[in-house]
């Protein structure tokens, strides 16, 4: 699959190489596995991420090891609000240390949702992860 980005004339290679995780961590997953499972997936915030996240980062938020993180349990998406707002609008090169760990994908910025999508978004991955770790965020 090839992904364009015609604004600044790249060209994305997404290769899937299949489930590589084992049953064991397939438990410490988001509860459910499948999106629809998940809480709010048919939000604006679940059909955002359904959208532009789940190619990558998997519909259950598992990533693929070593191309993509997972986002279920992420510190990043646990941690602080305005981190993660930026590590969508700017993407994690500009926003994150530089000796985090890295994947063979790079996450593109995504300046192009709005403001309430990227709130959505936040809302929905922080409601589906694991329960005591997050907050939600309010448009104000």
């Amino acid at each position: 699959m090839y992904i364009s980005e015609t604004e600044k004339g790249r060209i994305w290679r997404i290769i899937y190489t299949g489930e590589t995780t084992t049953t064991k961590a397939k438990s410490s997953l988001l509860p459910g596995g499948a999106i629809a499972a998940l809480l709010g997936g048919d939000t604006s915030g679940g059909k955002v991420y359904q959208q532009v996240c789940a190619a990558c980062h998997m519909p259950n938020g598992s990533g693929v090891p070593n191309m993509q993180p997972a986002l279920a349990g992420s510190s990043i998406v646990a941690g602080e609000t305005n981190q993660l707002i930026n590590v969508l609008l700017r993407g994690p090169a500009a926003v994150l240390p530089a000796n985090r760990s890295k994947y063979s994908n790079i996450m593109p910025p995504f300046a192009v949702l709005s403001d309430a999508d990227i709130a959505s978004v936040i809302n929905y991955l922080r409601k589906n992860s694991p329960p005591g770790l997050l907050r939600s965020l309010s448009l104000r």
